[in-house]
């Protein structure tokens, strides 16, 4: 439908394919694996590219594939598309009901995928982007979408580096013929070289401000970070009315292999001027964090080493692919480029941590809270147990003693002494039946009991790392004893700045520190660290579920350097 002041269309169902890219997966190549080390102010950074045997470090690239040949397929679709252009208030409009992306992979001899995994889902996109209004030189852009599900895996990124690397090889070749054409034309025609026209002044046209509005209902990203390793991040809104300035999330969770690490409700990321820089050194901006709270977990059983191998391997395999890939498919080598200048842009000022409440715990092993609470259940119910079976011991005692004589040697027959009260009917102690058949009423009121507090019981969904816990499945402790340790601060305040001279700062620091360090000269193959300023209201440390805390203290301040640094270990 046209109109005068715009146009729109309306597109149906579109898809794009993309596939039967060969790739060979019994193909094996060797790379290069230089390892570098960092052994501080001293020796410096240091790569390896030798063995302890003087051979070349290299790395052999073979596919564990029980297929000779794989053909890999990314199929794009797009459902109910509507486009809407509007001259007069300078907008478009781009709308779609949704959105999605496959990968497939194929045996050579069949059609039939092997692999497929959903790479892309969207749904209710919307996409309005409009010039002008209160400031003339702006640009104002709006994306909506009700729900995003993305999926990253090792395989997708070798296929696309495979595509790329194969459309810049056939773009490079094209290049060369036509410089080729170009130069047997030359040779075969003289032409006048016109005169070079002088360089005018041209006014450089002011950037246009760019205010980016952002609204997410649902947002889930999973990726597969190694062997065994899935990472995913979930978000249940992301509203911002101007990205380049901050977002607000709600409902954030990141997990591993299903184990929840980080929990919040609210946390709003933005980015301000920094204050501690001077305006010489150009504009510098500062990370501000503000969460309502946010909640902290160690994974019960969690093999964070073994994530973080597999991590490790996994992005050093596919450096090595992709460096093999490079060779065979587009071997050029690039020329010796010039003397960066150093960057103008936007650089990185602190990072800082406004939090109203975090809490950090210990998950506890599920068995081991599940039998601490009931036991203290069961201790109840069989003190009070205890108890009245004693009563009713006394009772039946003190009714079978022998009577008593008086002076008239007549005898006394006291008949409350014979009798037992029980649940308002009297009965004698001299029936065993039925005092048995009390007794077994009480054991029953007291498992009720006991049933009834199990009931009561508030259940914690825990992180989720239980589920691996083979015959820990069921055992599921209540809220109180989810946690071993728990640390909980308020009113957080933390600014996080760099250490003066990066990485050797930081070892210097830890040669101050450690004397065995500079003694034996350790080096260390990766290194975090930062300067802290740290404000708290109360903070405070609770061992299970404890009456009193561990420790509890208010009006808490820290100020220092913190360094994490992992030690080199071998070649």
């Amino acid at each position: 439908m046209e109109t005068n002041s715009g146009s729109i269309i309306q597109i149906t169902k579109v898809s794009l394919d993309w596939d039967k890219m060969d790739t060979k997966s019994s193909e094996e190549d060797s790379s290069k694996d230089p390892k570098r080390v960092n052994y501080g102010s001293q020796g410096g950074r240091i790569v390896i590219t030798e063995s302890v045997d003087g051979t070349l470090r290299t790395a052999s690239i073979m596919s564990n594939s029980e297929y000779p040949k794989l053909k890999y397929s990314i199929s794009l679709e797009i459902i109910h598309t509507k486009l809407c252009l509007n001259k007069e208030k300078q907008s478009t409009q781009v709308e779609l009901e949704r959105t999605r992306s496959n990968y497939e992979e194929y045996i050579e001899e069949s059609d039939r995928p092997v692999t497929k995994v959903a790479l892309f889902d969207m749904q209710n996109a919307k996409f309005l982007q409009r010039s002008g209004g209160v400031k003339e030189n702006s640009t104002r852009s709006l994306f909506s979408v009700t729900d995003i599900t993305v999926r990253w895996e090792p395989d997708l990124q070798i296929s696309l580096m495979d595509f790329v690397l194969r459309l810049k090889s056939l773009m490079h070749n094209s290049k060369l013929q036509e410089q080729a054409n170009e130069n047997v034309e030359d040779s075969s025609k003289v032409k006048d070289v016109p005169p070079i026209p002088e360089p005018r002044h041209v006014e450089k046209k002011k950037k246009k401000e760019q205010i980016f509005a952002v609204d997410v209902e649902m947002l889930n990203i999973s990726a597969g970070l190694g062997d065994g390793v899935e990472a995913t991040v979930k978000v249940q809104s992301i509203f911002s009315e101007n990205a380049r300035i901050g977002v607000l999330l709600e409902g954030l969770m990141l997990g591993f292999n299903g184990a929840r690490i980080i929990k919040s409700s609210r946390m709003q990321i933005s980015r301000i001027p920094s204050k501690s820089v001077s305006l010489s050194m150009g504009p510098t901006l500062d990370w501000v964090i503000q969460g309502l709270d946010i909640q902290i977990c160690m994974p019960y059983r969690l093999q964070l080493r073994a994530i973080d191998d597999a991590l490790e391997d996994m992005l050093r395999a596919l450096k090595l692919i992709i460096a093999a890939k490079t060779s065979v498919i587009f071997p050029v080598k690039k020329e010796s480029s010039k003397v960066k200048k150093p960057s103008s842009g936007v650089k990185f000022g602190c990072l800082k941590l406004f939090l109203r409440k975090i809490t950090f715990d210990i998950e506890e092993e599920p068995i081991q809270g599940w039998l601490d609470e009931h036991y203290h259940l069961l201790k109840r119910e069989v003190g009070e147990l205890a108890i009245r079976m004693n009563f009713l011991d006394e009772f039946v005692s003190k009714a079978n003693q022998k009577p008593k004589s008086n002076n008239d040697n007549t005898t006394v027959i006291n008949s409350q002494e014979k009798k037992v009260d029980g649940n308002d009917i009297e009965v004698f102690a001299s029936d065993s039946s039925t005092i048995d058949s009390m007794r077994e009423e009480i054991y029953k009121q007291t498992f009720q009991q006991y049933y009834q507090a199990c009931q009561s019981l508030v259940l914690s969904e825990g992180s989720g790392a239980y589920k691996d816990a083979g015959y820990q499945v069921g055992f599921k402790p209540s809220t109180s004893r989810i946690s071993l340790l728990t640390l909980s601060a308020s009113d957080l305040d933390v600014t996080l700045t760099k250490i003066d001279g990066g990485e050797d700062g930081m070892i210097a620091l830890l040669k101050k520190l450690d004397p065995i360090i500079l003694k034996h000269n350790i080096p260390f193959s990766r290194m975090f660290g930062a300067n802290i300023v740290l404000r708290t209201a109360s903070l405070v440390a609770q061992i299970r579920d404890y009456t009193y805390p561990l420790f509890s203290g208010s009006s808490g301040k820290c100020e220092g350097s913190v360094v994490l640094a992992q030690q080199y270990y071998g070649s």
